[in-house]
């Protein structure tokens, strides 16, 4: 027979099961297929995060700082100027020029002689635009160190006839007489003759057998400056705008003095012009010649001379090289 509360418990039993099922299985579906949501009378939290904004305070301080330093400190200012290929133009007066330049505020604050602010494309205009060079490179060496190369233009030569020595422009006119040709610049190779008399006295005759001019290249520079010297043995005479020269001979001499100046360390001495055709011989300073063509093939000519002096030659053996030939090239 059965008790009543067990009957009671046995049916109760699987209400109860059935009830906390369902309570598990709501819970479950609760967690996982809906989003929580906010408590609209919860309390936002609207603080400052100070500690963020005073780290970014002190950063900010610090690169102005270091900037700062940087622009306004002497360390960090040009003070020292390496320049090179000056020749005739004034090394006072360019590096004047440049000092201008550097004292001058950038948009009144700034400093240009700061290594940060110095603009060398604008130091680069400032001196071709005052200064007769053809080509100028600038650049700024940290800390405070600006080097400047420098090619300059050429417009002017000295012309040598034997008699005198002149200034020619680039037109080949005359621009200044300059002075005339020393006795002592010319050597004589002479001889004695000697001749009996009908009554038998002798006489001694001396005889000049050739007579060269040498143009004395280091005085004729400190007098007259770095120029190129052409010594054209052809006797022609002038006086000022008087044409002796053509144009493209006058250009042919000024490339290839830059060229062997520039790109070589063979020491210039002048040129000596043959003929209307072009055809001359440069008196190197080592005692050996180039025998070129002022008005044709000029880089191809001074390629031919940089393979033979690299490749084919040793220069203390060296008479002369001859570039005049299309495709071919002689030495001795």
């Amino acid at each position: 027979m059965l008790n009543r509360g067990d009957s009671d418990k046995k049916m109760r039993a699987p209400g109860a099961f059935f009830e906390r099922s369902k309570k598990t299985i709501r819970h479950k579906k609760d967690f996982d297929w809906r989003p929580r949501k906010d408590n609209p009378y919860k309390k936002k939290d609207t603080g400052v995060n100070w500690r963020a904004r005073i780290n970014y305070i002190a950063l900010a301080i610090s690169i102005v700082g270091i900037f700062t330093v940087i622009l306004y400190h002497p360390f960090f200012h040009i003070n020292k100027y390496e320049i090179t290929g000056l020749q005739r133009i004034d090394e006072v007066e360019f590096t004047n020029a440049v000092d201008g330049i550097l004292e001058t505020n950038h948009i009144l604050i700034l400093p240009n002689k700061s290594y940060l602010i110095i603009d060398t494309d604008e130091v680069h205009d400032i001196i071709l635009s005052r200064f007769p060079v053809e080509s100028v490179i600038v650049e700024k060496i940290f800390p405070g160190k600006l080097r400047i190369t420098v090619q300059e233009k050429i417009s002017t030569i000295i012309y040598d006839n034997g008699k005198q020595y002149s200034y020619l422009g680039l037109d080949g006119n005359i621009v200044e007489i300059l002075r005339n040709v020393g006795d002592d610049e010319w050597v004589e190779t002479k001889e004695i003759v000697t001749s009996t008399l009908e009554d038998g006295t002798e006489i001694s005759t001396e005889n000049i057998l050739e007579r060269r001019h040498t143009p004395p290249i280091k005085k004729l520079i400190l007098e007259m400056g770095d120029y190129p010297i052409v010594y054209d043995t052809r006797d022609k005479e002038g006086t000022i705008n008087t044409v002796m020269l053509k144009e493209d001979i006058v250009k042919g001499i000024i490339e290839w003095f830059n060229l062997i100046q520039i790109r070589t360390d063979i020491p210039f001495g002048y040129i000596v012009l043959e003929d209307e055709l072009g055809n001359a011989d440069i008196k190197t300073g080592e005692g050996w010649r180039i025998k070129i063509n002022l008005l044709e093939r000029i880089n191809d000519q001074f390629e031919d001379l940089q393979f033979i002096l690299k490749e084919e030659v040793t220069k203390p053996n060296l008479n002369y090289i001859d570039l005049r030939y299309k495709d071919r090239a002689y030495w001795q």
